[in-house]
């Protein structure tokens, strides 16, 4: 805020200002119908500005209660929603964990380019793969499809397999440079009337494959998983030659 002119000063005017948000409304119950009344959590930033677009997640509630004027009925309204399962009141897209699927794969494939793995390397293309150390477990794409390639096509069709292979190659490098993108990190500071944002789980380092597919050994709350993919997705662009918003499967694993 700043005072716009001595005359304010002088006349001890209240400085204004224009706060502008980037939250867009239609997006915000687009992402709300997406969920369809589903447990979790929508987060859609602009990956020009980073500006957070909608921020969205079920169980939710109406804030109004909490809002009134009557501290009794506010009162009663929390505990309401406290007592409520799911958590409503808990801020989910920068609170609460979930395995980060396929979008982790731009955070896969950056570590691989910093780390100058050959973008021209082929995979082969294959349903599945063994995953070692863990007494037979194997990691499949998704609807047990074949795909492989290079590590632009395997990022297109969101191989699985691939993305595995990529993280066998990097071993320790891979979980080393997670923190450079904000995974099991210290959150940034936030104002005390909200609950801090959750680190994260970084991806064991014993078995890398399952994070660097997207699988659920990485849990993290889904906004930091969109930062982290969107300070990505340009140098991907300029390294490889697409954006990293291509990601059209879903990735899964079975032991």
């Amino acid at each position: 805020m700043q005072t716009k002119s001595l005359a304010d000063l002088f006349a001890n005017r209240q400085p204004v200002g224009t706060v502008v948000l980037t939250l867009s409304d239609k997006i915000q119950q687009a992402a709300a119908t997406a969920l369809n009344g589903q447990r979790g959590s929508v987060v859609v930033l602009d990956v020009q500005t980073g500006g957070v677009v909608a921020a969205y997640s079920n169980p939710t509630f109406d804030p109004n209660p909490l809002a009134s004027h009557n501290s009794k009925t506010a009162g009663n309204a929390r505990k309401l929603y406290l007592a409520e399962p799911g958590n409503p009141l808990l801020p989910k897209p920068w609170a609460e964990l979930y395995p980060p699927g396929s979008t982790f794969k731009t955070v896969t494939a950056s570590i691989a380019l910093q780390n100058n793995v050959d973008v021209n390397t082929q995979f082969p293309v294959v349903r599945s793969i063994p995953l070692p150390q863990t007494n037979g477990a194997t990691l499949h794409n998704f609807g047990d499809e074949a795909c492989g390639g290079s590590l632009l096509e395997s990022f297109i069709v969101s191989c699985n397999t691939t993305y595995a292979q990529v993280g066998f190659d990097l071993g320790d490098t891979f979980a080393a440079d997670l923190p450079n993108f904000g995974v099991a990190t210290a959150p940034p500071p936030i104002p005390i009337c909200h609950p801090g944002i959750d680190s994260g789980v970084a991806p064991t380092v014993s078995n890398p494959a399952f994070g660097a597919a997207g699988a659920s050994c990485a849990i993290t709350p889904p906004g930091k998983t969109r930062m982290a993919t969107r300070s990505v997705s340009r140098r991907f662009r300029r390294r490889i030659g697409t954006p990293a918003c291509v990601i059209r499967y879903p990735s899964y694993c079975s032991a």
